[in-house]
């Protein structure tokens, strides 16, 4: 389920977040995605025990608002490894030429 960023925080300010994975891309600073669970209510406003799964794309966290997640033990933080993309792009055309080579050069040799 889709939530804006302000529910995610109305829900955070009043104790419904179950757990969440704040996910940090280096690249797209300061926006972040949210993933985790909340707990659902009823029309009454009580709190269910029913785990309702949500993301939140492009959220803006401001340094008060990153601090007050961190604080939280439900809240985890999380950022994707820039090392294995960045040699997979470095190793990629090197790759390509000896394919390339192999394909064009070895096998004309191996018909003679």
């Amino acid at each position: 389920m889709r939530i804006s960023q302000a529910e995610f925080l109305d829900k955070f300010a009043s104790n419904q977040i179950v757990r969440a994975t704040v996910m940090i891309n280096q690249q797209t600073m300061p926006l972040a995605e949210i993933i985790g669970t909340f707990w659902e209510t009823d029309k009454d406003g009580k709190v269910t025990k029913e785990e309702i799964p949500f993301a939140v794309y492009n959220a803006l966290l401001t340094g008060d608002v990153q601090n007050e997640l961190s604080h939280s033990p439900k809240i985890s933080f999380s950022t994707p490894s820039l090392i294995q993309t960045s040699l997979l792009w470095n190793l990629a055309p090197f790759l390509i030429m000896g394919v390339l080579f192999w394909f064009f050069f070895m096998r004309q040799i191996k018909k003679r």
